[in-house]
């Protein structure tokens, strides 16, 4: 752009390495994420990962993130959208680099449950957070199906 300084460069490449940062941790934690959400077995990635979740098991219901990763990344995406608008709103309200990029990394705390439980509607998972929430709490299942594979190894989407 014309009339753009180094230090306009340098500034806008700081900003971006901080929010970088937070969607790193953000990606780190999204493997436990999922399994407090889920109670599927997923890990951190250092612990194994997916290894241990539900999806690679030969029966049950499948955690949705894993089963339909499209679904995973979107739901991802919109935790990182949701710390990306609290960055922002920090930046607009004075904060500094390093307060702003706490404060969106923190908020990961609401955003994940939050995108989580929305992403967990549209599957007939039965679990959140707690076994069997779908049927405790009466829900009908959504339309994306988490089970098991058939032999063919076909998912739910292709049969």
């Amino acid at each position: 752009m014309m009339g753009d300084t180094g230090a306009g460069r340098t500034g806008r490449l700081r900003r971006a390495g901080a929010f970088a940062t937070v969607v790193l941790a953000s990606g780190l934690m999204a493997y436990p994420l999922c399994h407090v959400l889920y109670r599927c077995g997923c890990a951190a990635p250092w612990s194994g990962g997916d290894s241990a979740c539900n999806v690679h098991g030969p029966s049950g219901p499948r955690c949705p993130w894993c089963e339909h990763r499209a679904l995973g990344a979107a739901a991802f995406g919109g935790i990182v959208v949701a710390q990306g608008a609290v960055f922002e709103l920090a930046r607009r309200r004075g904060a500094g680099l390093v307060l702003a990029a706490v404060v969106s990394a923190s908020s990961f705390a609401a955003a994940g449950p939050l995108v989580g439980a929305l992403s967990w509607s549209v599957t007939d998972y039965p679990h959140f957070v707690v076994p069997e929430a779908r049927r405790r709490l009466g829900l009908p299942p959504g339309p994306l199906r988490c089970e098991a594979r058939p032999a063919d190894g076909r998912t739910a989407c292709c049969r």
